[in-house]
């Protein structure tokens, strides 16, 4: 519960049209928490600059050089910690994510397909959504020339099924929105009707030593032809430290 006196500052600061960066960044964190869409899935861009996020992921890295690691490992990982911002980095691949982001682990999207995470950023243009699916760290990543290996094959096709779902469905999640988001605040269209320039998904499987130029070639197309990302851990990795240097997700 707010006190009175920080009810007055939602207040006041809900009135304003428009703020400069210094005022932006001057309110109180529990502002944005009781004005959020979704307040317990909200990014929190200030543990970005924390030591302890930093140590996070080095503890994520020393896991990863395990050879018998598994993908439910890596996401018992993430969650125990709450080390939610290694995955929500994937939106340093994208253009959305320094107006807010929301973070969904384990959001269904019906009784048959769950997303191992749903990633929601903003920027000028509204909402958009990245479906991230989790594949194996180590194992049969891809083949000896470099073609897609069962683990990519499976993500892949997990994801496709997903993108069929979502374009006649995409309504239906209103309902799981609906469990999370506050009552206060009704969600803008872009939750509401499906526009498929708005979802994208990501498929994270395998490290950097298992691709070569081939695979990079595929992985390009994949995209190109598909929507589909597909990154090794080490990008993974690679997107964290970017945005612990920057403090924002893109």
């Amino acid at each position: 519960m707010l006190t009175e006196k920080e009810k007055a500052v939602v207040k006041r600061v809900s009135g304003k049209n428009s703020m400069g960066v210094k005022e932006l960044t001057s309110i109180p964190y529990y502002y944005f928490f009781n004005t959020s869409y979704f307040p317990n899935n909200m990014l929190d861009t200030r543990e970005l600059t924390t030591a302890q996020s930093k140590k996070l992921l080095k503890s994520f890295r020393k896991l990863l050089k395990q050879k018998d690691v598994t993908e439910r490992e890596v996401m018992q990982f993430i969650r125990r910690n709450r080390a939610y911002f290694i995955v929500a980095s994937v939106l340093c691949n994208y253009d959305f994510g320094h107006h807010g982001a929301f973070l969904f682990p384990e959001f269904p999207l019906s009784t048959n397909f769950v997303a191992d995470y749903l990633v929601i950023g903003k920027n000028s243009g509204g909402h958009e959504f990245v479906f991230v699916e989790v594949e194996s760290v180590y194992g049969s990543i891809t083949t000896k020339d470099g073609a897609f290996g069962e683990c990519i094959r499976k993500g892949v096709k997990q994801v496709e099924d997903w993108q069929f779902w979502l374009e006649k469905n995409f309504r239906n999640l209103n309902a799981q929105f609906d469990k999370y988001r506050n009552k206060d605040e009704a969600l803008p269209s872009e939750f509401l009707e499906f526009d498929h320039t708005r979802i994208h998904h990501v498929v994270i499987a395998g490290r950097r030593e298992h691709y070569n130029e081939e695979t990079y070639r595929k992985r390009r197309k994949l995209f190109m032809d598909s929507d589909i990302r597909l990154l090794h851990y080490d990008n993974l990795i690679d997107c964290a430290k970017s945005v612990l240097s920057s403090g924002n997700y893109v």
